[in-house]
């Protein structure tokens, strides 16, 4: 059974510090038929996670956060790692001055958070 609206929103109110990691589905448990719909890949996602905010990675809890951007989570990394790389290359140049690792730093921080 999916959460209603009302449960999705409680969920994604939880502090990461009060989550129980036991309770939570481990990452390397969950399976996902690439060749199913978006539709059926998320639906059934969330049939095996339940709250769609928090997953166990091992030994860890994590909080997953959503936007509505248009961006695929393969091109926000793929943003993240060109700005990473440009950062290096400006600082493998020696060209590289404080302000320009500042503005790097925040290219790369809003290619992360949309």
């Amino acid at each position: 059974m999916l959460p209603t609206a009302k449960e999705l929103d409680q969920m994604k109110q939880i502090d990461i510090r009060n989550v129980d990691k036991n309770t939570l589905i481990d990452l390397a448990d969950i399976t996902i038929d690439g060749n199913s719909s978006a539709k059926d890949r998320v639906l059934k996602y969330m049939e095996d996670v339940f709250n769609p905010y928090f997953i166990r990675i091992g030994d860890y809890a994590v909080k997953f956060t959503y936007a509505v951007s248009g961006e695929t989570m393969e091109e926000r990394m793929m943003a993240y790692v060109e700005a990473l790389s440009q950062a290096e290359l400006l600082e493998s140049s020696g060209k590289d001055t404080e302000s320009e690792r500042i503005q790097q730093c925040s290219h790369v921080s809003s290619s992360i958070q949309g």
